[in-house]
């Protein structure tokens, strides 16, 4: 299809309306009018593909994606435009090094992984497993997990948890210290009650089992998991290949609980719920949330292939 006059100015508001910084935003326009201009105002997975061989630049990427996004919601295109604007896709980028593409886990993985994790004992196996739950369901990165301490979880007793009517809340609000936080940052986040509240549950089985550690871990001395990220992240590796058949890179083994929470999470409520995610993930920008927004549409696209 061909842009039209009026799609420069469209695309500014567009650009404004997401949230972006005015001098991104600036650099965005220029590269529109830089792609218009070079291409007679053509858009095709052709143009696409011509442009971005040429221009590697996450924002150039950025760029497209937005105008496509604004295209599909343009009400005085044809069909036959917007079906040709609906199937044109941005090539993933591979990054310097030629990384691999995110990977995420379904959530039927997810559950089987759940089910079938065995450890040296049914204690060490619960608390991994609790471990697994939270991260993913919170979106926790692994050093903010094994970071945390019982004052994080504002937690005072069952009886008064109940009391305030806590557990009619589907999520508990836990607190990452600035120490813990990316970038020093302080910063909250959520679990679902029912996980919350099966930490505690584990907590008395804990107590009598390792009272002395235990007492530590009520007091703020050790962390409410007492184990360290190395020794979980060495476990997941290994559980994760057990049961599901995966290897996952180096360094970046629990991290595909973040990156399937938040596809997973851009599937159940869609685009439009774009910045919601971006803040329930703690995303420095709406561009790193964006990523996941398009393994969703490649994910709908393979399917719609099948």
């Amino acid at each position: 299809m061909k842009l039209k006059d009026n799609h420069q100015a469209d695309f500014e508001l567009y650009l404004e309306t997401i949230g972006l910084k005015k001098s991104t935003a600036k650099k965005h326009v220029n590269y529109f009018k830089q792609f218009r201009d070079l291409f007679n105002g053509f858009v095709t997975q052709g143009t696409i593909d011509s442009y971005l061989r040429e221009k590697k630049s996450p924002n150039h990427r950025a760029m497209l994606t937005h105008l496509i996004e604004l295209l599909k919601r343009d009400s005085l295109l044809s069909q036959e435009e917007l079906l040709e604007v609906s199937l044109l896709v941005i090539p993933r980028n591979k990054g310097r090094k030629g990384s691999s593409l995110i990977r995420v886990v379904t959530k039927k993985e997810l559950n089987i992984l759940l089910s079938n994790l065995k450890l040296s004992s049914d204690f060490a196996t619960e608390r991994f497993k609790l471990m697994v739950s939270w991260q993913y369901y919170s979106g926790l990165r692994i050093s903010e997990l094994c970071g945390l301490k019982m004052e994080d979880l504002g937690y005072s007793g069952r009886t008064k948890f109940f009391e305030d009517k806590r557990n009619e809340l589907k999520y508990q609000k836990i607190h990452i210290r600035k120490e813990l936080g990316k970038g020093n940052k302080e910063a909250w986040v959520y679990v679902p009650t029912d996980i919350y509240l099966g930490y505690f549950d584990f907590l008395k089985k804990w107590i009598q089992i390792s009272p002395n550690k235990a007492k530590k871990v009520l007091s703020g001395e050790k962390t409410i998991w007492g184990l360290n990220k190395k020794k979980y992240s060495r476990l997941f590796k290994e559980e994760f290949f057990r049961v599901l058949g995966w290897r996952l890179p180096q360094g970046k083994s629990t991290h595909i609980l973040r990156h399937s929470r938040a596809t997973h999470l851009l599937e159940e409520m869609g685009e439009e719920k774009l910045l919601w995610v971006r803040d329930y993930m703690r995303h420095d920008s709406v561009k790193t949330t964006e990523v996941y927004l398009h393994l969703v549409k490649d994910r709908i696209n393979k399917e719609l292939n099948k």
